[in-house]
């Protein structure tokens, strides 16, 4: 493998946690790697701060807020897995001897543009999920309004937040003059 000027040794701590991996980086560009582990610390952040957020709102006495509330803590809980489970999975494929080679990063680009682009494209359905829960039952039901609500809030941040990271590694993607 051809080492670039401004490559770096990089250390991880890989899964299981107390694994230790050295890599080579092959240069100053951010690796799918640390893309991903960016991505899920977003994530988790996120889903931290809709559990908080929702819970409460599940205390309040307003009982739209409280459908808002059940939604944010729902979907924190949710994305809470989603990340931890994706950052897992990534360390096992970091741990591999090949995690380095151009090929490998290649492909482990473009499958997780190909994931957050699904995502997006899932995203947009929740949204409007939830605005038709919000337009139907959440007509006489103050509470089943604030789940369409809350759904739309959460869809339409994932929708953001997905588009934006798969846009920003398709754009790390293409070869530079």
């Amino acid at each position: 493998m051809e080492q670039h000027p401004d490559a770096a040794v990089r250390i991880r701590v890989g899964h299981p946690p107390r694994r230790i991996h050295t890599h080579l980086s092959p240069g100053p560009a951010p690796l799918v790697w640390d893309r991903q582990l960016q991505i899920t610390n977003r994530l988790l952040m996120w889903s931290l701060l809709s559990i908080m957020s929702g819970v409460g709102l599940i205390l309040s006495r307003v009982p739209l807020l409280r459908g808002i509330g059940v939604q944010a803590a729902t979907w924190g809980a949710i994305d809470a897995a989603i990340a931890v489970i994706g950052q897992r999975a990534s360390n096992t494929r970091l741990a591999r001897p090949d995690a380095l080679e151009p090929g490998t990063l290649a492909r482990e680009s473009r499958n997780l543009v190909r994931i957050l682009l699904i995502n997006t494209g899932l995203d947009v359905f929740y949204v409007l999920g939830g605005a038709l829960l919000a337009a139907t039952k959440g007509r006489q039901n103050e509470e089943a309004r604030g789940h369409g609500v809350g759904i739309m809030v959460q869809g339409g941040f994932l929708f953001l937040f997905d588009l934006y990271h798969a846009l920003l590694l398709t754009r790390e993607e293409r070869p530079r003059p």
